[in-house]
C-alpha cells in the first residue's frame, strides 16, 4: 500500500499556501483544518472562521479518494 508524506511541516520552517486548506496543529486547541492567511499572516479555522494565535505546525491534507 501507497502512503503519503505525512510528515509535519513547523511553520517556522515553512508557511504554506495562501488560503489552501491544510491540516493545523495549535499548541492549546489540538488539530484542526484551516488555511493560513497570507495577508494578515495568520491561520484561520476553516468551520468557524477563528482565528488561530498557537500554530506550531501544519501539513497538506490527503488526495481526495479519487484523485489518484
Amino acid at each position: 500500500m501507497a502512503t503519503e508524506n505525512l510528515n509535519w511541516i513547523p511553520v517556522a520552517e515553512i508557511t504554506p499556501d495562501d488560503l489552501v486548506d491544510i491540516l493545523l496543529f495549535d499548541a492549546k486547541e489540538g488539530q484542526s483544518i484551516g488555511f493560513f492567511f497570507e495577508e494578515t499572516g495568520r491561520f484561520v479555522r476553516a468551520v468557524d472562521g477563528a482565528k488561530l494565535e498557537h500554530i506550531t505546525h501544519w501539513m497538506p491534507l490527503p488526495a481526495d479518494p479519487g484523485s489518484r
